[in-house]
């Protein structure tokens, strides 16, 4: 079942007739990063602002994202027509629900008006908020005003993978930013040894990028192999593609041999 973000721009109201207002908030998820556009309305050249981003993650408490680039921050000059903040969300948070933006604009200093010691000036401020929330559909991403999946949406990962001596394999895991993985292998009887060659493995992956359809995740982890008998290590790379599907590549060393690996799996 997918998810999708479902972006809600809501005004703010009660502040004075003069406040300076922010117009036009639009939200963007891009990849692994949110971009929100906004307007400052009624803003001249001459006129620098105070932008602050702030926000509310499944309705807890209010922060300000650390991992923001853009029109944010201080000295923000007026008389654009638009202006963007970007956060790259996952290196403040792990996971996304629903969320809550708060855009607050705060007049610095206006260069149009004389400036004298005992001028008493109301700082001009406004908020808008802008509401994200995650709706599940079965038909997959709808576009009501502004809508993309969320990443890592799916990460639960079920697969089969295999090597070149050990044909039979299942591996089981999340690709999240961070995840965890278990792997079985098993191949042929030797009537000789009166042993059966396989492998068991676990470890950790981890996102490495994200690109369009691609979602890239690394893996790496030990375990026991050649015939459940010697330490094996092995690492390698899973391509998520389409949200969906999974390819794997890789290579495992158990004890005194390369072995290649490679499975195809979904992610749920």
């Amino acid at each position: 079942m997918l998810r999708s973000l479902l972006i809600i721009p809501l005004l703010l109201i009660g502040f004075h007739s003069f406040a300076q207002t922010v117009e036009n908030i639009r939200v963007e998820p891009e990849g692994d990063k949110i971009k929100v556009h906004y307007r400052i309305g009624g803003s001249t050249e001459s006129q620098l602002y105070k932008v602050t981003l702030s926000c509310s993650l499944d309705g807890g408490a209010r922060f300000e994202p650390k991992a923001v680039i853009g029109d944010v921050g201080m000295n923000i000059r007026g008389g654009r027509s638009y202006y963007t903040i970007v956060w790259d969300v996952f290196e403040d948070v792990d996971q996304v629900g629903s969320a809550e933006f708060f855009v607050k604009v705060e007049m610095e200093e206006d260069m149009t008006a004389p400036v004298t010691p005992i001028e008493v000036r109301p700082k001009k401020m406004h908020e808008e908020s802008v509401k994200k929330e995650l709706e599940e559909t079965d038909k997959g991403v709808e576009v009501e005003k502004s809508r993309e999946p969320a990443p890592f949406d799916h990460r639960y990962h079920l697969a089969y993978r295999a090597s070149s001596f050990n044909l039979l394999g299942l591996t089981a895991g999340t690709l999240g930013k961070w995840g965890f993985y278990g792997s079985l292998r098993i191949g042929n009887f030797d009537d000789d040894m009166q042993l059966l060659s396989g492998s068991f493995t676990a470890g950790a992956t981890k996102h490495i990028f994200s690109a369009g359809i691609y979602r890239l995740h690394g893996y790496l982890g030990a375990g026991i192999g050649d015939y459940f008998n010697k330490l094996d290590v092995e690492a390698g790379i899973t391509n998520v593609l389409f949200d969906r599907l999974t390819v794997t590549l890789g290579m495992e060393y158990p004890g005194y041999y390369l072995d290649f690996v490679f499975g195809i799996g979904v992610v749920l």
